[in-house]
């Protein structure tokens, strides 16, 4: 298993041997042949180990099991005990997934604070496939299919390439004390009700099922990447990112001869939009303009050439309310900073820039989103009114940006448009001083 592992850590990781590592260790058998593997091979490594306090004294005696174990070859050792269930009962999650949570933000933070160059778990070929079953069981599609990585950023998993039975006859071989962990025979959780109840049967069929997996994640591996390289390609011929996280999905994407579901799902996975939810997205008939599909975090709108994909702002300030413009304040997604100076002909300004006359600087500044029967009198437009929504509409804003746009209003008058259109009011008298004010979008 040594040579094995060597060669193997060795594909993975560039200069392995001068790596640092940190160690996840429950005190069961696996993890406990992982330390003898890392101690055997030299390499420079700590042990960390979790108690969160889910049985008692075996929990404790855990913890014990493990703190004996580092003493004894001479390695520092990281404890922490968590709450766990407190924690599951205020995130509203399950035992298991605090549990998960709660260990890996802990490991990233040693990680971080002590240099480790890597985080080491001792999942198995056995883990695997049990990843890959509950994932087809739950329809992740492909990606799932793929299972667990052996090395994921900085979090290694080196016994992939080994089978639970192996690791069980080394520590057997080595003569190694581990803690078996009782909860491991309720079938009560999915992963036990797989290993206790499916694993067994697709034995039967299969002997060798642990392989097979293994090789199927393997060959989805490969196959993700292939997709993925795809995908990059696809994004930089059809897809537009834009200021404020909008991004622009041109309908030439069809083009591609990639199913549009398919294509949909991968480039809106991250933002929260699954298969299903692409499938009606993809079906809706885009000769109408207008359509709107949410998810928890973003708002997408079927537009004339495009899909557009907007964030969902929090706006938990409806409306800011200064006397005098100050040099920098905060509304929505947009940062504004000002300055005062005296006005030159061929000022250069962008649209996300304001000339605002020194007459203002005393009156009251309200800064609010779209309202109904909004207007304003437009510069260049000889005091003509026209509705906000129009001003919008011409300037083609998707809908899901309409209300997330800022309006400046001094005392009642719409003054600016951030980003679109700016007031007659805003002119500027000759000889006057003015404020320039900026709009910055995160």
């Amino acid at each position: 298993m040594i040579n094995e592992l060597k060669l193997h850590l060795s594909k993975v990781i560039k200069d392995y041997t001068k790596r640092k590592y940190l160690l996840a260790v429950s005190g069961g058998v696996d993890s406990v042949v992982l330390v003898a593997l890392f101690k055997d091979l030299g390499l420079d490594f700590a042990i960390a180990h979790c108690n969160f306090q889910l049985r008692g004294v075996d929990s404790d005696a855990d913890e014990r099991s493990v703190s004996i174990l580092t003493q004894k070859i001479h390695k520092d050792f990281f404890l922490k005990r968590f709450d766990t269930e407190s924690y599951a009962d205020s995130q509203k999650v399950s035992i298991q997934m605090a549990a998960r949570e709660l260990r890996y933000k802990w490991f990233q933070e040693l990680t971080d604070e002590k240099g480790f160059d890597f985080i080491v778990t001792a999942h198995h070929k056995n883990d695997l496939a049990e990843t890959i079953l509950l994932n087809l069981v739950k329809g992740t599609g492909h990606a799932g299919l793929a299972g667990i990585k052996a090395v994921n950023g900085r979090l290694l998993r080196p016994l992939l390439i080994f089978e639970k039975r192996e690791l069980e006859g080394f520590a057997e071989q080595h003569g190694l004390n581990w803690r078996e962990d009782s909860s491991n025979s309720l079938d009560k959780y999915q992963r036990n009700h797989l290993r206790l109840n499916v694993m067994p049967l697709l034995k039967e069929i299969n002997p060798k099922v642990e392989e097979a997996f293994s090789r199927t994640a393997e060959k989805m591996s490969a196959a993700n990447e292939f997709i993925q390289y795809q995908i990059e390609k696809i994004k930089n011929e059809h897809v537009c990112f834009k200021a404020g996280g909008v991004l622009e999905i041109s309908y030439t994407i069809l083009d591609t001869g990639v199913p549009l579901a398919f294509l949909l799902s991968e480039l809106l996975r991250d933002y929260g939009f699954d298969f299903h939810k692409c499938l009606k997205i993809a079906e809706h008939d885009r000769s109408e303009p207008g359509a709107s599909f949410l998810s928890e975090s973003h708002h997408l709108v079927c537009g004339k050439k495009a899909f557009v994909l907007a964030p969902i702002l929090s706006n938990t300030v409806s409306a800011l309310v200064l006397q005098g413009i100050p040099v920098s304040f905060t509304f929505g997604s947009y940062t504004f900073e000002t300055e005062s100076r005296e006005f030159e002909e061929g000022l250069a300004l962008s649209k996300l820039d304001l000339l605002l006359p020194e007459r203002y600087l005393s009156e009251k500044l309200t800064i609010r989103y779209l309202q109904a029967g909004d207007s304003m009198a437009p510069y260049g437009m000889n005091g003509k009114r026209k509705k906000i929504a129009d001003v919008l509409n011409d300037a083609k804003i998707p809908l899901n940006l309409k209300n997330y746009i800022p309006i400046f209003q001094i005392e009642d008058e719409i003054i600016w448009v951030v980003g679109i259109r700016s007031s007659q009011y805003c002119k500027v008298e000759k000889g006057e001083n003015v404020v320039v004010v900026k709009a910055i979008h995160h």
